[in-house]
């Protein structure tokens, strides 16, 4: 007869620090330095965890997420690679910066291979501030995390009680705890004192185990730059055309176009980047506005002009996708696919 009082094994939780506000310590009435505090600390500010994971920490990083590199992103995505593959946990909750936070996100969201639920969250207060953010929103995404629902969903962000998918969240103010949306989208879920709540199962873009651009984690030693060129160039009124010349002097692999309204550029500009895409550069258009998607093929000619479009991806999020896809081709056509599937 089975044991009916037999506990029942709790989800294991391995928290990866890598800095941010979350672990910031304010140093003056408004002033504070992001990355001060340990992940140790950052666990021992929350409270009691025993009912819902086994939850242990791991110092990765301290900075402040302005300083992310693709060095972190690679040994991010490296370790949590390992502790799934090893079974070391059943979930990873990410503490980071929220400056960058949606770059982290989706790169990883392209990158890993693995199922398991990877959950990022930060704080827009430092640690020591009066009604700092951090600790609940740690303590939140650690419940996330330890949810079986939270598999196959992606990578997940989880900030002020609200749960984002990887593939739509953005930072969308400098301030207040409210600062992240999916404006496309709309949230995946939230989470309070009742649990959690999801409101659809995920992204219908590939990611994870489906993703076509995983990340090559056979290299130890990266090197702190992208590994191509990858610069944004932001359209606006009264464009100086020798400062886009200037950047195209510098050879990069791709550019990314943050365009005006539906991803639009002036005359000039756009025969300008169709000499510069016949001649080998990647020419990706995005919009500088907050929400939308940018069409293929209405004002602006992709077709003819060679170049693609991001779709509803921003032009940092667009950015991340090119230097992973740009690792595997630098045909267009490829490209363009990578962008409508992922």
């Amino acid at each position: 007869m089975p044991d009916r009082h037999k506990a029942v094994a709790l989800p294991r939780v391995t928290i990866l620090a890598t800095g941010g506000t979350i672990a910031g310590v304010q140093t003056g009435q408004a002033a504070y330095v992001a990355g001060k505090l340990s992940a140790k600390a950052l666990l021992s500010a929350l409270p009691d965890l025993s009912g819902i994971a086994a939850v242990q920490a791991e110092q990765l990083v301290n900075i402040g997420s302005q300083s992310m590199t693709w060095t972190v992103w690679a040994a991010l995505a490296r370790r949590i690679t390992q502790i799934a593959q090893a079974g070391h946990a059943d979930a990873i909750v990410v503490t980071h910066g929220t400056d960058t936070m949606e770059e982290t996100a989706y790169f990883l969201q392209l990158a890993l291979s693995v199922d398991i639920p990877v959950v990022i969250t930060g704080a827009m207060k430092p640690a020591n501030a009066y009604a700092a953010d951090g600790p609940i929103n740690l303590y939140d995404a650690v419940q996330v995390a330890a949810d079986p629902r939270s598999a196959k969903k992606g990578v997940l962000v989880v900030m002020n009680g609200v749960v984002h998918s990887a593939r739509y969240v953005q930072k969308a103010a400098c301030e207040g705890i409210d600062a992240f949306e999916s404006r496309n989208a709309g949230p995946m879920g939230y989470v309070n004192t009742t649990g959690i709540h999801y409101f659809y199962k995920g992204p219908v873009q590939k990611f994870g185990s489906a993703s076509e651009l995983h990340l090559d984690l056979s290299a130890t030693d990266q090197d702190a730059r992208p590994p191509v060129r990858v610069p944004v160039w932001y359209a606006m009124a009264a464009n100086d055309i020798e400062t886009l010349e200037a950047l195209l002097l510098t050879k990069p692999a791709a550019l990314v176009v943050a365009g005006v309204g539906n991803g639009n550029m002036s005359d000039e500009t756009l025969q300008r980047l169709a000499s510069a895409a016949a001649q080998g550069l990647v020419v990706a258009r995005a919009t500088r506005c907050a929400a939308g998607r940018v069409t293929r093929n209405l004002e602006v000619q992709d077709d003819a002009y060679g170049f693609v479009v991001t779709h509803d991806l921003n032009a940092h999020k667009a950015r991340v996708l090119l230097f992973l896809a740009l690792q595997k081709t630098a045909e267009i056509v490829k490209i363009q696919k990578y962008f409508d599937e992922h």
